[in-house]
């Protein structure tokens, strides 16, 4: 899980789908991570298989990434995330700032609804209105360990997910890989089941 500091040295340059679908990236710059720092680069990762409602949203959000960049003439930028346009169609030149984001991760969760059990009624798919309203950057990371730890996770697989013990060892990196992106699929099938959510939402 990225941290927001990580998004301000993500450059879209270093960021590619592989072949089976799923998308990587490179961190070059963050508060442990750049030039000088005992970890040059570090890399990210978003399974494929990560998805809730509809199956091929990582492929298509990645095309209008691309696309918004392309259009905005700063895919060369830096920064993995421009300030959206006013219409929400596009990206402007400025970075998003952490107030940005944060308004942003809101009004996302807050159309996050679908009809989840019998009856068609919509609900909330994440977290609910009220949750929402307290949503910062910093809660995806704090709520998808809590997750992790309700499905019974191992300790040391959740701290190689969140990077909270980095290494520049290349065997390090490929398991990594290969953790993180299994670990999501895992979780995130457990979390849409009806019951499962509710029981880890009185937990979380």
């Amino acid at each position: 899980m990225l941290r927001w500091n990580d998004t301000l040295g993500v450059p879209p340059m270093r960021m590619q789908m592989g072949r089976y679908g799923d998308l990587s990236g490179e961190i070059v710059r963050s508060k442990t991570t750049g030039a000088g720092k005992k970890i040059d680069v570090q890399y990210f990762y978003v399974s494929k298989d990560a998805w809730l409602m509809a199956e091929g949203w990582l492929k298509k959000g990645y095309e209008l990434f691309q696309q918004f960049g392309r259009e905005a003439k700063n895919e060369k930028r830096d920064f993995m995330l421009p300030r959206p346009s006013s219409g929400l169609n596009g990206f402007r030149s400025s970075m998003v700032t952490y107030p940005d984001a944060m308004a942003m991760s809101r009004a996302l969760l807050r159309e996050l609804k679908a009809p989840i059990r019998s009856g068609g009624q919509m609900e909330d798919l994440i977290v609910t209105d009220e949750v929402g309203g307290f949503w910062s950057e910093h809660s995806e990371r704090v709520t998808m360990a809590s997750w992790a730890a309700a499905t019974k996770i191992r300790q040391h697989i959740i701290k190689r997910w969140g990077r909270w013990r980095p290494s520049v060892d290349e065997e390090y990196v490929k398991t990594t890989k290969m953790l993180v992106l299994g670990f999501r699929v895992y979780n995130i099938r457990f979390c849409i089941k009806p019951k499962a959510f509710l029981l880890l939402a009185e937990r979380v």
